[in-house]
């Protein structure tokens, strides 16, 4: 039997679910943005004109980036990994944001959820369920992915800098970098370095 009436454990196990998946995944998107404005600052602009904002958008960007531009290669294993993770679990944070509750069961504790898509020419309703056993396993995933998306920006932000040294050591550019220290709940924190009006020629 199936009813809209959730006890309020169970729903605040849902609801703590939800709230852990959305700040987790702030924090691992970031990792996804800091990378994206390293490839971009260096060689990625001849990809695209503008840094991608949609999800979409930024994980078909990395790719290509990855694909197209062999400046990339030391990370590109890496950073692919940490991508193709992140595409897959963008699926159970879509669930999570864009359903609805609909009903509760007693006997298998799964709330059930209803998501519209849009399939192009037509709108159609996706039933989802979430049980409770399953917000452990969730939850130390988006923590993996975020370990694995801290470290890869990292890395990243190493080779970024390289390639920018290199670039400026061949056209003799007289500017020094900018430093700036990421505080906050980032640990360990993140040093993002850039160079004033970079490229140069722009």
């Amino acid at each position: 039997m199936s009813e809209f009436n959730v006890p309020d454990s169970e729903l605040a196990a849902f609801f703590q679910s939800v709230g852990t998946t959305v700040v987790t995944w702030g924090l691992i998107e970031q990792c996804l943005d800091m990378c994206i404005a390293e490839l971009y600052h260096n060689g990625g602009n001849s990809i695209s004109k503008r840094i991608p904002q949609g999800l979409k958008q930024k994980i078909a960007f990395t790719r290509k980036c990855l694909q197209r531009l062999p400046q990339f290669e030391p990370f590109r294993i890496l950073l692919s990994e940490f991508v193709d993770e992140l595409e897959d679990l963008s699926q159970k944070r879509h669930d999570y944001i864009h359903s609805a509750i609909s009903s509760y069961s007693h006997e298998t504790s799964n709330i059930t959820s209803y998501r519209i898509v849009n399939q192009g020419h037509r709108m159609v309703s996706e039933k989802v369920e979430f049980n409770p056993d399953h917000y452990p396993h969730l939850l130390r995933r988006l923590m993996g992915l975020f370990e694995r998306g801290n470290n890869v920006t990292n890395i990243v932000q190493l080779f970024s800098e390289s390639i920018q040294l290199r670039l400026l050591e061949e056209l003799n550019y007289p500017a020094k970098p900018i430093t700036v220290l990421l505080t906050g709940i980032l640990k360990p924190p993140y040093y993002m370095s850039y160079w004033p009006h970079w490229p140069p020629w722009h």
